[in-house]
């Protein structure tokens, strides 16, 4: 898989910024065969600039819509998740994990599932919305009935090069011509409906293989930064 990552002019301003109608596209559609019958329809807008690369998360869920955690590296993933796994250089990768209310999971890893959360300090470096949220700060939700929810994120590039930075290693900055290695993730590890049924579901961009782990850079697609901008049009 790979994916063209285009630059922006200006970093979006909101969730519903037009410039997000110009950006590269990640369709999560790859659910692995554990998954249950709840299989939400999920997509990733992507934009970069010399400051931060900007994602916006889309997903369309039937129901079981779940948010338990609030604060800063809780187990997000056994909500109503998305994720972002991505290696700028080989040697590590960085996973950020971020629920219905924008609640984030970080963690800087140098081998799969060897290693550490980041500081609540770094993942709150993280600027991050929530359109479930309308302007209120975080809290536990639970929702029935089919829902379209976004949840976007500014990832500064200065915060990547420092993570990398205290493991000796380089983490080269979004340019024309860079590539990175990343996937994109929808799960669920503990949602379940009004009977207590689970709705567990793992989905990604590039697909996983038998293996139901997330954590497996081998199987990460590849994003490419082009020199090409998003369009007059949007922006």
């Amino acid at each position: 898989m790979e994916l063209l990552v285009l630059s922006t002019p200006r970093p979006p301003t909101s969730l519903e910024d037009p410039l997000w109608n110009g950006a590269s596209v990640a369709s999560v559609s790859q659910y692995h065969p554990k998954s249950s019958d709840h299989r939400p329809n999920v997509s990733c807008r992507v934009l970069y600039d010399a400051d931060a690369l900007y994602l916006r998360f889309d997903v369309e869920e039937d129901k079981y819509i779940v948010a338990r955690n609030t604060k800063p590296n809780s187990p997000v993933y056994q909500d109503s998740c998305v994720e972002f796994f991505f290696a700028p250089a080989s040697g590590y990768y960085i996973n950020i994990e971020t629920n219905a209310v924008g609640a984030s999971l970080v963690q800087l890893h140098t081998r799969p599932r060897e290693g550490e959360c980041v500081s609540d300090e770094s993942v709150e470096a993280i600027s991050r919305s929530a359109s479930l949220l309308r302007g209120r700060p975080a809290e536990p939700l639970a929702l029935e009935g089919p829902t379209s929810w976004r949840v976007g994120l500014t990832i500064p590039i200065a915060l990547v090069a420092a993570l990398a930075g205290d493991l000796g290693l380089d983490a080269p900055a979004p340019a024309p011509g860079v590539a990175w290695s990343g996937n994109f993730y929808k799960c669920g590890d503990a949602v379940a409906d009004a009977d207590g049924a689970s709705k567990a579901h793992w989905g990604a961009w590039s697909a996983i293989g038998d293996k139901l782990d997330f954590h497996q850079p081998d199987h990460f697609g590849k994003l490419v930064f082009s020199a090409r901008s998003v369009p007059k049009v949007f922006g």
